[in-house]
């Protein structure tokens, strides 16, 4: 008799999962996989005229080719190069200022001469350090390159 019981109790348990389960299912059904009603057509939510689009794109394209224009007329950037030199003297006898006129009497399209200063090296001596700007493509600097 316990065992008759327990088995129908089984059963209504059964049961019942499987009509909750059928009402989930059908819930689901109804509610995410029906296709959606075309009734409320007249309420746009995101305002999709197609005056507005038109007029939208017509401003974002005067903007860009304002923009283009104004980029264009922009000068180019001119890739410069700030050089430090150390300029050594073979002894102490080297004049020095006559060393900088000379360093100086380079000329070219491209560098420009700063500020130089002499800075003690050793024993009396002194080096002349220059400073230079250089316009990479005008100047090379270094033998390889091109």
């Amino acid at each position: 008799m316990h065992q008759l019981r327990q088995r129908q109790h089984q059963q209504r348990q059964r049961l019942v999962s499987q009509k909750k389960i059928e009402k989930l299912r059908k819930f689901f059904e109804i509610k995410f996989l029906a296709p959606a009603d075309d009734d409320d057509d007249d309420v746009d939510l995101f305002g999709d005229d197609d005056e507005e689009d038109e007029e939208a794109e017509k401003i974002k394209a005067d903007r860009v080719k304002a923009y283009s224009e104004k980029k264009s007329k922009k000068p180019a950037l001119i890739a410069k190069s700030s050089i430090l030199l150390d300029v050594k003297p073979w002894d102490d006898e080297t004049d020095m200022a006559e060393l900088e006129k000379a360093v100086r009497t380079v000329v070219m399209d491209g560098l420009l001469w700063g500020a130089s200063k002499l800075v003690p090296l050793a024993y009396g001596i002194k080096k002349l350090q220059i400073m230079c700007v250089i316009e990479d493509d005008k100047v090379r600097f270094f033998r390889n390159s091109p």
